[in-house]
């Protein structure tokens, strides 16, 4: 046996080789466990989660306008100059250090249903997002199901590769057994050696396609592409034996529509653009508020002249002249100087200063360039926008279930078809190496017969594969979990 004899074999033992090692460190995933895990762990998903979290505290932050506010301001600092004396309420020419205190307190009353309708909006954005973020969970779950899928048709399309190495081998094996003996020509063999080389290109090609199905599973789930796993082999043939599935088309899209996150979440879009007119509308509407404040100060130019410091006080005499009945007399008086006063304390100023105001504030709008008309022209625009998207979604899930049950009834009729094919290229393929062994048929219509009952094989695989999944969207327009037994 020569070298390129060796070759098929030498193959197929690395590829079990290859596949068979890392077999005790992989964790077996069901395609029920890889829909939870990516619906939990999906950046996409994760993504739409953060935008209700924000929708979320949107709802509690148009609930907290309802709330009237408080607000509490100081000022402090140095001033000089000609400035206001705060004992006796006018300008004087000194410095003096100060600080004010203000606590104002404000409630809408009445503002033409802003907050009303702020809340309904916010509450309707809410909706929307988990809609939305229960659609891209649905969405993950049917991606999910059709990368598994590959992974099982490239997994038995490797077993299928296999198998037609050893096949190939071992006619190669007979080949040369009677060439040795004389009964063939030595060129016989070649078409053999082609064909076990096409085999073990084929079985290359479809470990590949598994292995880039796992990496596409893996990103699907959010997994380090070097994460070692394998999937749950159902029985494929029992999910089509079992599939049988009612495909009333009318039935099916009603049913479907009002289950439908994506849908919903339109429906609740119109409603926010409604109410984001009746929002744009209360600009133009008078509003009503109460007001409260309560404000006090503190100056260090403010004396205390109802206590007043004798200890350096003295007394000087003042002289003045004056006519008595035209006689100058001469009269002195005394005078107290250096009486000091003290600074009204800070606590006493604050008590002293304090004011109180309460009262309703009424504005009225008369006209505002025209932002109200513009606001109300804009969201009956977005309304507009809204009722589009939500018939565009309606048409494209009833063009999607139609698609759906159509492609579920050619793939039915497509494995029926695939079967036949399969079990008549097989039948041939049999016939012609009878024929072959008995000297009767050459290598090349061999190979030829081999080729054909192999490509019926290849697409028996993949109309039973097709088949599977088709029915599996079909099942989730239906209201049914995807699940493989």
């Amino acid at each position: 046996m020569n070298l390129n004899q060796f070759r098929p074999i030498l193959s197929l033992c690395l590829a079990v080789l290859f596949n068979a090692l890392p077999l005790h460190a992989q964790e077996v995933w069901t395609l029920e466990k890889c829909i939870q895990y990516a619906q939990e762990q999906s950046l996409i998903i994760k993504q739409a989660v953060t935008k209700t979290d924000l929708a979320n505290v949107n709802v509690k932050s148009s609930l907290a306008a309802r709330y009237p506010t408080l607000n509490y301001s100081s000022n402090g600092g140095y001033q000089w100059g000609r400035t206001i004396d705060y004992a006796t309420n006018t300008y004087v020419n000194q410095s003096s250090n100060f600080i004010s205190h203000n606590l104002a307190m404000g409630l809408t009353i009445y503002e033409g249903g802003l907050v009303t309708n702020g809340i309904k909006l916010a509450n309707y954005n809410l909706r929307a997002a988990q809609l939305d973020t229960k659609q891209s969970m649905e969405d993950i779950a049917l991606s999910v199901a059709a990368t598994y899928l590959n992974i099982l048709l490239a997994r038995e399309a490797i077993e299928v590769a296999k198998k037609r190495i050893e096949v190939s081998q071992k006619q190669l094996d007979q080949t040369d057994k009677l060439i040795e003996a004389g009964s063939l020509p030595r060129n016989e063999r070649l078409s053999l050696v082609a064909q076990g080389a096409r085999d073990e290109e084929n079985l290359f090609a479809q470990q590949n396609a598994m292995e880039l199905a796992y990496l596409d599973l893996k990103n699907a789930l959010n997994l380090d592409p070097g994460y070692n796993m394998t999937v749950a082999v159902p029985n494929i043939e029992q999910e089509i034996i079992d599939t049988k599935l009612i495909t009333d088309v009318n039935d099916l899209y009603k049913g479907a529509a009002e289950r439908n996150a994506g849908i919903s979440a339109s429906e609740m879009r119109i409603l926010g653009a409604e109410t984001n007119r009746k929002i744009a509308a209360s600009s133009g509407l008078p509003s009503l508020s109460l007001f409260g404040n309560i404000s006090s100060n503190y100056s260090s130019s403010i004396l205390d002249f109802l206590h007043p410091d004798y200890t350096n006080a003295k007394f000087i005499d003042i002289t003045s002249k004056v006519l008595v009945n035209g006689t100058e007399v001469t009269i002195t008086q005394q005078q107290q100087i250096n009486i000091g006063y003290p600074q009204v304390s800070y606590f006493d100023q604050l008590n002293n200063n304090l004011g109180e105001a309460l009262g309703l504030s009424l504005r009225i709008p008369i006209y505002n360039n025209g932002l109200t008309r513009y606001n109300k022209q804009k969201a009956d625009i977005e309304i507009k926008s809204a009722q589009i998207v939500s018939d565009q979604t309606k048409q494209q899930l009833k063009s999607t279930i139609f698609r759906a049950v159509s492609d579920y009834k050619a793939s039915r009729l497509r494995v029926d078809a695939a079967q036949r094919e399969f079990e008549a290229a097989t039948g041939a393929y049999n016939n012609t190496q009878k024929k072959f062994d008995a000297g009767s048929s050459n290598s090349l219509e061999l190979v030829t017969a081999k080729n054909n009952a192999n490509t019926a094989q290849d697409n028996l695989l993949t109309a039973r594969y097709t088949f599977v999944f088709r029915a599996k969207v079909l099942e989730y327009y239906m209201g049914k979990q995807i699940q493989l037994n």
